[in-house]
């Protein structure tokens, strides 16, 4: 990953949609989606009924929606909900709005009503979490064969590899809103501490049920190895249709060179465009990505 935000589903979602519709997926197809929902915007950047909103402030946006949606309380809930989404998760989330209302309709009122924006904004919200669950889904349908063969061209899942002093990661992919999801984890961490050959060691623990400091206090080796014994076929299923990934260092100036250096013992000189990619890369993980594109 370009960056390392475990707890933004955003950018998993975005991972695992790539997932389900490239079979020639590669690392930096995936930092480019990253990057694209990365991007400076405004606060508010969608088009809705004919109208393009394009703001950072709300007032304006709530004003400029107006014709498009008459109902103030669900113009309110709207922006409350999306202001702090990325424009293509906005633009999904009004989409699918747009077509509830074809269905439902929607009344003129410009009457503020509290609870009525409370009631829209979960209804909404739960637009926005039924998009990324059914991108989950979508990937979870894909053959087993195939699922493994794409995560290999990225090294996640059951090919993620950190180094000591990394970590594996499995992360949800979407909100937890199944009946299925209550007992899940959002995220669990491993740092690894020892590795021989493809076998690890890592250093766990998680949050237990009860009071008290020793809920928190049970640290464990655990050891992974490939395949049926890797980390992700333990732990994939104890977050949110999961993915695992390998939490890596930040990319420092030294390891830029010798990235450099490694490329060019592959294949020569650096072209500035290529330099420049090496030198805006934040994370060891982005630099291999760069590597592996390279050679």
């Amino acid at each position: 990953m370009h960056k390392q935000n475990p707890t933004e589903t955003n950018s998993l979602n975005k991972l695992i949609e790539r997932l389900t519709n490239d079979p020639e997926i590669t690392p930096e197809s995936v930092i480019a989606d990253q990057k694209v929902l990365e991007e400076e915007a405004n606060s508010f950047s969608f088009e809705m009924g004919g109208v393009n909103i394009n703001t950072n402030v709300r007032k304006d946006a709530n004003r400029e929606l107006k014709e498009a949606l008459p109902d103030r309380n669900l113009r309110i809930a709207l922006l409350e909900v999306i202001g702090d989404d990325p424009p293509l998760v906005q633009q999904d989330v009004v989409t699918r709005l747009e077509e509830f209302l074809k269905k439902e309709g929607v009344t003129q009122n410009e009457i503020r009503d509290d609870k009525k924006i409370a009631d829209w904004a979960e209804r909404i919200e739960a637009f926005k979490n039924q998009a990324k669950l059914e991108k989950s889904q979508r990937y979870s349908q894909l053959e087993s064969v195939e699922k493994s063969a794409r995560a290999a061209r990225l090294g996640i899942n059951e090919h993620a590899q950190p180094d000591v002093g990394e970590s594996f990661a499995a992360l949800s992919t979407r909100t937890r809103i199944l009946p299925e999801d209550k007992e899940k984890w959002n995220v669990h961490f491993a740092p690894v501490v020892a590795r021989v050959g493809d076998d690890t060691i890592t250093l766990e623990n998680y949050a237990r049920e009860g009071d008290g400091v020793d809920r928190y206090d049970r640290w464990f080796f655990n050891m992974h190895g490939p395949k049926e014994r890797s980390f992700h076929e333990e732990y994939h299923n104890w977050v949110a249709d999961g993915v695992t990934l390998r939490m890596g260092e930040a990319a420092t100036p030294e390891m830029r060179e010798e990235f450099k250096r490694s490329i060019r013992e592959k294949v020569g000189e650096l072209s500035p465009q290529l330099q420049a990619r090496i030198d805006s890369a934040t994370t060891r993980a982005e630099l291999a990505a760069i590597y592996a594109a390279a050679t």
